[in-house]
């Protein structure tokens, strides 16, 4: 029997077509309003091709075939309008004596606009960091600057002075200079953590055991003591960004000679057992250690957990660092310590494919 708009089969936005002619015999309201038709019955008697666009005539029709097959064709709709309607196409039986087609049209997001919005606001962030890292550049100039203005013009006061200046005054001017310096060292910090978030610093394979070799001739070791650095394992050669690798291993163990009052300074660098992707390092150290109740502080901002004043110059942002460069890897850092018996800084690099060790 023959389909009519009194008799709804499939709801929807669906139709019912000829399998030869490809002619409409009937449409559901939904559908015709989709495209723009107010009376379904003017899509009766048309083929069936003309509800789409000219692109998605080759899709609906290979899909026609071959459509028990397929899952179905994503086609876009011909409106009356500006707006685009895409749906996905799925095609059934519509009577036993197998000359009609049901046809239906169930819409789906067009991602089309939506890439092209990312695309903007890629582009737009991208302007907006160049901004920021010329922002950066000239901002840390002029401060660094200044800072060394204030640091050489004490230096002559003193030297006009010849020694006459009294107690109070070269207390006052020393005072000055250990500002400058301190301002100096955040400024370095923070210049630091603000570049890992907009910088670019490329990947590429490289042998961490070269890096983390050269720390013994890079760091300096406190006068009058001994720092033995060892790498127990033959670490994994990674694909990661080898100036930020570099900084956190210099920033780990820089901080465990800083808090040590030991001789000699020992540290340990290797692997613990690999999870999964993960490949878990870890600095350990013979150190004065961390109290429990200063661990959460270790990763924040300016925080200190030096309760003993070993190091005098730092700013608290060491592990700060350490934490965004492992983040923009993909890992997670964390630290185990007991006073005076060290401390255990441990870190993966996830999702960073190993390339050999």
């Amino acid at each position: 029997m023959s389909l009519n708009e009194s008799y709804d089969p499939i709801g929807g936005h669906g139709c019912v077509f000829d399998r030869t002619t490809l002619e409409i015999r009937f449409c559901t309201p939904a559908l015709a309003k989709l495209l723009g038709v107010d009376d379904p019955t003017q899509l009766v008697g048309r083929v069936v091709l003309d509800l789409f666009v000219p692109d998605s005539f080759e899709a609906f029709e290979v899909y026609l075939r071959k459509w028990w097959e397929s899952d179905g064709a994503l086609c876009t709709l011909m409106t009356s309008g500006s707006d685009e309607h895409r749906v996905a196409v799925h095609l059934s039986l519509a009577n036993t004596a197998l000359d009609e087609m049901a046809m239906f049209c169930i819409p789906v997001p067009d991602e089309r606009a939506r890439i092209l919005a990312l695309e903007e606001t890629n582009g737009i962030l991208r302007e907006q960091n160049e901004r920021l890292r010329e922002f950066s550049t000239l901002v840390g100039h002029n401060i660094r600057n200044s800072l060394q203005v204030v640091v050489s013009s004490v230096d002559l006061v003193k030297a006009w002075q010849g020694g006459t200046l009294d107690v109070r005054a070269d207390h006052q001017l020393d005072r000055i200079q250990r500002s400058a310096h301190g301002m100096n060292a955040i400024l370095d910090g923070v210049m630091k953590y603000f570049r890992f978030d907009i910088g670019d610093y490329p990947m590429e394979l490289t042998d961490i055991n070269f890096i983390v070799d050269g720390l013994r001739s890079s760091l300096p070791s406190p006068e009058g003591r001994t720092v033995l650095i060892r790498r127990a394992t033959e670490l994994p050669s990674l694909v990661c960004a080898p100036q930020l690798i570099q900084e956190l291993f210099t920033n780990v163990v820089g901080n465990s000679i800083k808090y040590s009052e030991k001789d000699p300074i020992e540290i340990e660098i290797g692997l613990n057992e690999t999870e999964g992707s993960d490949t878990v390092f870890y600095v350990r150290d013979n150190g004065v250690g961390i109290e429990n109740d200063d661990l959460s502080r270790v990763f924040m901002p300016f925080g200190r957990a030096d309760r003993r004043g070993l190091n005098t110059t730092g700013m608290g942002m060491g592990m700060v660092l350490v934490k965004k460069i492992v983040a923009r890897h993909g890992g997670a850092v964390w630290i185990e310590s007991k006073v005076d018996h060290g401390t255990t800084i441990s870190f993966t690099l996830s999702g960073i494919p190993r390339a050999g060790g």
